[in-house]
């Protein structure tokens, strides 16, 4: 790969001599599954548009556009600086404490990390639907495998990674949207309705499991249990539920997992482990059923996943009483939400890089993934909060 040049410095090449060898640059996306689907139609339509000439290549492990909600990984190929370099953007979300990590702690990663499957080389031309598959090999661990943009949904002091991002190595961390989480209980469970902070934190502070007349205060209810699963300790979703439960940031839960597809018979103690995925957790609470001894599952959802739960008949419950709607978080009257971050390294060697982290911050605040669930954090937005789970006040 082509040694790093400023824009200014190849456009200037360009004027002085008419042509110049092309570069390639890459832009690695780690952090938030619950912020991914945001970030992936933030990302596909930024390289869609000028500056950029356009995307000649791209690959999400989603079926099309539609599946932006549930990759896991992506990779974009798009041409600027008037065609003459190329620019490639591989995104990988596996967690909001990843994201921190990857970006204060600058590790390089290993190819596998990104994507196992998907080749930079020879990704195909793009597909009327918006994306298209692919298979191959990445680049080889490099220079190139240190992250430039992190995404979580909790902030830098809720997580174990306090490396100073800030200050003389020029990094930021800005809010760019709100992330509402619901409750849901599994496919064929009619009951609980209704979760409470007091409730969940006994459920999973216990060994995953309780009596589900705890939720619903009918005697008659003792003879059936709840059972808990979830994210796994990486999860901005889990730290964000941790906080706003009361249970606190770094402690240890219990919790169950199950398997992710068709219909589970049995369910299995994960201790304090548990999904790396919110599709993983939606897709637990649909393959449950009652052929699981009628017994009912719960579990927290980002906004991205809402929808595959739904599509699986999960069922939405209340929050301390309080039904979901973008304007019940608005007011203040909803309190399971926690903000999306973004967080840069120092990129003052890479001043491409720094430009199109620039254009995303710009394109996640006008749109941090509306269309998926997640609010901008606008003057509609009339609380707010200094910390994950912490008090909600006006502005």
């Amino acid at each position: 790969m082509k040694t790093k040049t400023s824009l200014i410095a190849t456009a200037l090449t360009l004027a002085l001599f008419g042509s110049a060898n092309a570069d390639t640059y890459i832009v690695d996306i780690n952090g938030s599954t619950a912020g991914r689907a945001g970030v992936h139609n933030a990302v596909y339509a930024l390289l869609s548009t000028a500056p950029y000439t356009g995307i000649s290549g791209a690959y999400v492990t989603g079926t099309g556009i539609t599946g932006l909600s549930d990759a896991k990984y992506g990779l974009y190929k798009a041409t600027y600086n008037a065609g003459a370099d190329t620019l490639i953007v591989r995104t990988s979300f596996l967690g909001s404490a990843e994201g921190v990590r990857v970006v204060a702690d600058a590790p390089q990663l290993a190819a596998a990390y990104m994507n196992p499957s998907v080749s930079t080389a020879a990704l195909p031309a793009v597909t009327s639907s918006g994306q298209s598959q692919a298979s191959g090999t990445l680049i080889g661990a490099s220079a190139e495998t240190v992250t430039e943009l992190g995404f979580s949904d909790v902030f830098q002091t809720s997580t174990i990674y306090q490396t100073n991002i800030f200050g003389d190595i020029g990094g930021e961390e800005v809010n760019v949207g709100i992330i509402p989480f619901k409750y849901f209980r599994n496919r064929g469970a009619t009951k609980p309705t209704n979760i409470t902070s007091i409730a969940a934190k006994a459920l999973w502070t216990g060994n995953g499991a309780m009596k589900l007349s705890v939720f619903t205060g009918d005697p008659a209810d003792a003879t059936s249990t709840v059972y808990a699963t979830g994210r796994n300790a990486s999860s901005g979703s889990r730290i964000t539920f941790q906080a706003e439960m009361g249970i606190g940031v770094f402690k240890s839960t219990s919790q169950y997992t199950g398997v992710l597809t068709g219909t589970n018979t049995a369910i299995t103690a994960a201790g304090n482990g548990g999904h790396s995925s919110g599709i993983d957790v939606a897709n637990t609470l649909s393959g449950v059923n009652t052929t699981f001894a009628g017994q009912p599952i719960i579990s927290y959802l980002g906004a991205s996943d809402w929808d595959t739960a739904v599509a699986g008949s999960a069922t939405e419950c209340t929050y301390n009483g309080v039904p979901y709607s973008v304007a019940a978080v608005q007011n203040g009257s909803y309190t399971f939400w926690g903000y999306l971050h973004m967080f840069k390294g120092d990129l003052s060697a890479k001043p491409e890089a720094e430009a199109f982290y620039d254009a995303l911050k710009a394109k996640m605040l006008a749109d941090p993934g509306i269309s998926v669930g997640l609010l901008k954090d606008d003057t509609a937005m009339k609380v707010k909060r200094s910390s994950d789970g912490g008090r909600v006040f006006p502005k």
